[in-house]
């Protein structure tokens, strides 16, 4: 688990292939639809890493703190491709 801030980029893409242009940061990671995003950021918007465990990413953007899956951080995404 790492759990210095560092900045990140939210990243739709899968493949070369936009697919998920914006991207919902959860209130809550293992109960998405009952607790309801915080936020919605678009691909290639900038935010903050708080936290990782496992694929689940605690995120800021500006006020609002909440959980996206690892595959949507550009950052954390291109580290476990090279280990593909």
């Amino acid at each position: 688990m790492r759990s210095q801030a560092r900045e990140i980029t939210f990243d739709g893409r899968e493949g070369p292939r936009l697919s998920c242009p914006l991207i919902n940061i959860w209130r809550d990671y293992d109960y998405r639809g009952k607790g309801g995003a915080v936020a919605t950021v678009e691909h290639g918007s900038r935010g903050l890493l708080l936290e990782r465990k496992g694929a689940r990413c605690k995120v800021q953007v500006g006020d609002a703190v909440g959980y996206v899956t690892f595959y949507f951080i550009l950052e954390e995404k291109g580290a476990w491709l090279a280990n593909q």
